[in-house]
């Protein structure tokens, strides 16, 4: 399965239509669109409010391994060069 049928599944599951999808995630309507119609590979920045707003599993995402949904209470935050990280 690739990342744009990841991303279909993950509006499939959530009941959420592109716009609603783009709404929730904070993400303009092309850009999803782009990404699921395969003419553009999909942000990390996207990636990221994907997880934060839906609690979708970013190695999942990515990869297709573990569960869709994030488990709560199972990330910790790092700090890597300056930045925080979440793992």
């Amino acid at each position: 399965m690739t990342i744009k049928e990841r991303l279909k599944l993950v509006m499939e599951h959530n009941n959420l239509n592109l716009k609603e999808f783009s709404s929730q995630c904070e993400t303009p309507y092309n850009t999803l669109q782009n990404y699921l119609l395969g003419r553009r590979k999909i942000g990390i920045d996207t990636i990221t409010k994907i997880h934060v707003q839906l609690n979708i599993n970013t190695n999942w995402l990515l990869t297709g391994q573990g569960e869709m949904y994030e488990r709560k209470g199972t990330e910790k935050v790092e700090t890597l060069g300056g930045n925080r990280v979440v793992t």
